[in-house]
C-alpha cells in the first residue's frame, strides 16, 4: 500500500492480487476436501477463520478502533488461524512436503497476532505488517557497522544501545 502524489490510498501489489481471495479459496475446498483427513479439516478451519478475520476487517473499515466484542472475535479468528498454521507446518515438516515450505510461521504471522491483541485501541487495518522486512534490513546493517573491531559481545550490547538512542530520538520529535 502507498500514497500517490495525487490520488487515494491504494492497495499493489501482492495485496490487491489476493484482496477478497478468501471466500472463494473457502467455497472452493469446502467442495474438494476429504472430511476424513485431519489436515484437510484444519485447513478447511484455516480458511474459516481467515474469512472471519476479512469480514471483521471489512466491517470495520471505517472504524479507528474495534469495539471489544469485535476486538474479541478478531482475536479468537487470528490466534486460531496461527495456531492450526502452526500445525500445519509441523505436520508438512515430517513429509517429503518440507522442502516446499508449506504453512511456514514468519514474523508476518507474530505481527498479525499483535495487531489483533491491539485492536480494540487500533484498527488493524491502519498497521503495516510488512515492517518487519524494512526493520530486518535496517537492524542487519546497524548489527553490521557495530560490530566492526568488537568482541562477540560487545558487538550486540553495542548495536541495541545504538537502537535504542535511535528510537529515543524518533520518539522525541
Amino acid at each position: 500500500m502507498f500514497v500517490r502524489k495525487s490520488g487515494p490510498v491504494k492497495l499493489r501489489g501482492k495485496a490487491a492480487e489476493i484482496k477478497c481471495l478468501g471466500e472463494p479459496l473457502l467455497a472452493y475446498w469446502s467442495s474438494c476436501y476429504d472430511e476424513t483427513n485431519e489436515q484437510h479439516q484444519q485447513v478447511l478451519y484455516l480458511l474459516q477463520m481467515s474469512c472471519r478475520c476479512e469480514e471483521i476487517i471489512f466491517e470495520n473499515k471505517s472504524a479507528l478502533a474495534f469495539s471489544d466484542e469485535d476486538a474479541a472475535a478478531f482475536q479468537e479468528a487470528v490466534f486460531a488461524y496461527g495456531h492450526l498454521g502452526h500445525l500445519l507446518w509441523c505436520h508438512f515438516q515430517e513429509t517429503d512436503l518440507k522442502k516446499q515450505g508449506l504453512f511456514t510461521c514468519t514474523s508476518k504471522t507474530h505481527a498479525i497476532c499483535h495487531s489483533a491483541l491491539l485492536s480494540r485501541y487500533l484498527n488493524p487495518r491502519l498497521v503495516w505488517c510488512f515492517i518487519g522486512e524494512d526493520m530486518m534490513s535496517t537492524v542487519q546493517q546497524l548489527t553490521q557497522a557495530c560490530t566492526k573491531g568488537n568482541t562477540p559481545l560487545s558487538g550486540p550490547m553495542k548495536s541495541l544501545e545504538h537502537w535504542r538512542i535511535a528510537m529515543h530520538l524518533e520518539w522525541q520529535s
